[in-house]
């Protein structure tokens, strides 16, 4: 699994991407991400993962929101599903 942070250019085409600001990995979150990655392996496409190193509303401007899942165990949980990047 990559890790690519912003500042990094991705030159992968075909790509099927999981968005979200996933502050905390849960059921749902899993689906959506598991769902996609399944996806791109049946169409022959990269899989990957799009998530905010800080909660997405702090960066609008808004309260400080605790991660429910800090940024090193999503990292963790997500390598065990094998997407081909995380960003």
């Amino acid at each position: 699994m990559d890790i690519i942070h912003a500042e990094t250019v991705v030159e992968y085409d075909g790509t099927v991407a999981a968005l979200g600001n996933f502050d905390g990995l849960h059921v749902a979150h899993m689906t959506i991400i598991r769902n996609g990655i399944e996806y791109a392996r049946a169409h022959g496409l990269k899989s990957g993962v799009l998530l905010f190193e800080e909660n997405s509303k702090e960066i609008t401007g808004t309260k400080h929101i605790e991660l429910i899942t800090p940024n090193e165990a999503k990292l963790e949980l997500l390598e065990r599903e094998k997407p081909d990047f995380v960003y």
